[in-house]
């Protein structure tokens, strides 16, 4: 039996490091039109892995830590330990953003 749990253990402690994988967010900047929100930034693939294609959530949220709405960033070839520019646009006037997370949703 204990042979059971140290088994469980070691999988769900391995899998939750894999997935922990950590993408920074460097010279964010938004620019808010009458009719939209373009975001840009550059991000770096700290992860150890090389994605043909990155697809991940940007989640912008205002000084209260409401979310104002979530945008998605498509970065083709991104080789791990490299930073890529990106731009994701929010077809929504944005005005206050104060905080931003970015998670990957799909990475192949």
């Amino acid at each position: 039996m204990k042979r059971l749990y140290c088994v469980l253990f070691c999988v769900i402690y391995f899998a939750s490091v894999a997935f922990a994988a950590s993408y920074p967010i460097k010279n964010f900047s938004y620019r808010t039109t009458s009719i939209s929100t373009r975001c840009i930034g550059e991000i770096t693939n700290d992860s150890n892995k090389n994605y043909k294609i990155a697809i991940f959530k940007l989640s912008l949220y205002d000084k209260n830590g409401v979310l104002m709405d979530v945008a998605d960033i498509s970065i083709n070839n991104f080789a791990a330990s490299s930073t890529r520019s990106w731009e994701a646009i929010c077809m929504t006037p944005l005005r206050g953003i104060a905080k931003y997370k970015v998670h990957l949703e799909v990475g192949m």
